[in-house]
C-alpha cells in the first residue's frame, strides 16, 4: 500500500505553465500525480490534465486519484455507515498511509 501511495502521490514542484483562455501565461507549482498509470496535476481542489497543444485543461478528478490534504471548504458526509469528505461534486474517502490520513477520489 506505501508503495502505492508513494508512486502514486510523487510530490513534483514542477514549473508549468497553464494557458486558461483568453489569460496571460502564469508560472505555478503543481502536485503531480499517476492514476492508473496516466498523468496528471493537482493544485488547490483541481486535477489538470496536459492538452496536446501543451496546455493544461482542468478535469474531473479521476476515481482512485490519492491526495494528502483535502481542498478548501470540504464537508463531511456519512453515507452507508461510511465517513466520506466531499467538495464540489468530488467525494473523497479517508484511507490510513503510515499512521496520516490522506484521500482517495472515490466519484
Amino acid at each position: 500500500f506505501s508503495d502505492m501511495l508513494t508512486h502514486l502521490n510523487r510530490v513534483s514542484r514542477l514549473p508549468l505553465f497553464v494557458c486558461p483562455e483568453n489569460y496571460n501565461h502564469f508560472k505555478v507549482s503543481f502536485t503531480s500525480l499517476y492514476v492508473k498509470g496516466k498523468l496528471y496535476y493537482y493544485r488547490e481542489g483541481v486535477f489538470y490534465d496536459k492538452t496536446s497543444s501543451g496546455h493544461y485543461q482542468s478535469v474531473p478528478a479521476p476515481a482512485g486519484a490519492i491526495i494528502e490534504k483535502l481542498p478548501a471548504g470540504a464537508v463531511e458526509v456519512r453515507e452507508n455507515n461510511r465517513v466520506y469528505w466531499k467538495a464540489g461534486d468530488t467525494w473523497y474517502e479517508p484511507i490510513g498511509s503510515r499512521g496520516e490520513t490522506v484521500y482517495r477520489v472515490v466519484r
